[in-house]
């Protein structure tokens, strides 16, 4: 594990130059949601960038791990987990 988490050498996501421009439309697309999520007062005050970098690793994560080791459960059980773990956190309901 730790061998592996070396060998990224803290590089961006994409491990080709030709998908750097998709990564960075992307991260730009999360970025302008956040902003306007937290503009509305539907998100509290956040660090849109760092969010949005954050969340791309998370999705894209969530969609290797599904693909790699979950193929057998129906995509909507990811989905929904991922969608699950932003919206609502791991904390426990207040009672």
């Amino acid at each position: 594990y730790y061998t592996e988490f070396a060998n990224l050498k803290v590089r961006s996501s994409p491990s080709k130059p030709e998908f750097q421009d998709v990564y960075e439309q992307q991260i730009a697309v999360l970025r302008s949601l956040l902003e306007a999520g937290v503009q509305s007062g539907e998100l509290r005050r956040l660090d849109a960038d760092k969010s949005a970098h954050l969340l791309y690793e998370y999705v894209r994560a969530a969609v290797a791990k599904h693909v790699l080791e979950w193929p057998d459960e129906p995509i909507e059980a990811t989905i929904s987990l991922v969608f699950d773990l932003v919206w609502r956190g791991i904390a426990c309901e207040v009672k």
